[in-house]
């Protein structure tokens, strides 16, 4: 993440990387312990392709204000 120390931040911070040429397509945060995680649900949704690698890192409290369907996604992504 070094190309940008800024994207990191409090909650659950997720790059997207293209699976052929491992190319980091997006990186976002996403504040999980002011705020529920819905627009990380949204954002998902529209941003990963079948295929993409998904890499999720946390800083502090990850997992306080994470919503049931986000846990439902999150889980479905690991199978």
């Amino acid at each position: 993440m070094s190309f940008n120390r800024t994207a990191g931040g409090r909650g659950i911070n997720v790059a997207v990387i293209e699976s052929t040429t491992y190319t980091i397509m997006n990186v976002k945060n996403f504040d999980t312990y002011e705020y529920n995680s819905s627009n990380l649900d949204e954002w998902l949704d529209h941003m990963v392709k079948v295929g993409d690698v998904v890499i999720f890192f946390t800083f502090d409290e990850a997992s306080k204000k994470l919503t049931k369907n986000t846990r439902n996604v999150l889980y479905n992504m690991g199978k």
